[in-house]
């Protein structure tokens, strides 16, 4: 793989579907910790490792291929996912760890890009330990009514949602509820 003076290096660990884990390091051609794509044509992070030989490897971050990795001080995971929108069911998706508590795990959800057509659309996905689970997009025009119901025993978290006058909650946001969630349910 050829490297751009600007690409950025981080060390990192790859754990392929049989658990079994890589020590290497991320090349990431972006600037932007948020626009990460990992699969596909637009590809903008790779893992590379040296295999038993030394010679230089890449590993590819297909969420079907790979079970887990961590950039840095940054976890991701592989879980099955309905993208919001999609006709389809579950598939492999790639998940940052943004917050991970006895009473609720949030998630930011990757694109999985194959094609040429590029949507930078995100989301954020709070799961608690019944597997309910909730999610809000860039584009969720519903996401009051939705977060409302979700966060219903837990006073300021509504107190919060009442406040907001944004589209969709954003990352900061999403992680404060997280924690004031864990916070209400000690």
């Amino acid at each position: 793989m050829k490297r751009n003076p600007t690409d950025r290096v981080l060390n990192g660990v790859y754990i392929d579907k049989n658990h079994k884990p890589s020590s290497g390091y991320f090349v990431i051609a972006t600037g932007d910790d948020d626009a990460l794509t990992f699969a596909g044509s637009f590809a903008n992070t790779h893992f590379i490792y040296l295999d038993e030989q030394g010679s230089q490897r890449t590993k590819p971050l297909e969420p079907k291929k790979l079970d887990s990795f961590t950039i840095d001080k940054r976890q991701f995971v592989v879980m099955d996912y309905k993208t919001p929108g999609s006709m389809g069911g579950k598939s492999p998706s790639v998940m940052e760890v943004l917050a991970d508590y006895p009473s609720i795990k949030l998630f930011k959800y990757y694109q999985d890009i194959g094609g040429i057509e590029f949507n930078s659309d995100y989301a954020f996905v709070f799961i608690k330990p019944d597997q309910s689970t909730i999610s809000f997009t860039g584009k969720d025009m519903f996401w009051k009514k939705k977060a409302r119901n979700y966060f219903a025993s837990c006073k300021p978290i509504i107190d919060e949602i009442d406040k907001l006058k944004i589209v969709s909650p954003e990352k900061s946001i999403s992680v404060k509820w997280a924690e004031i969630y864990d916070e209400c349910n000690q």
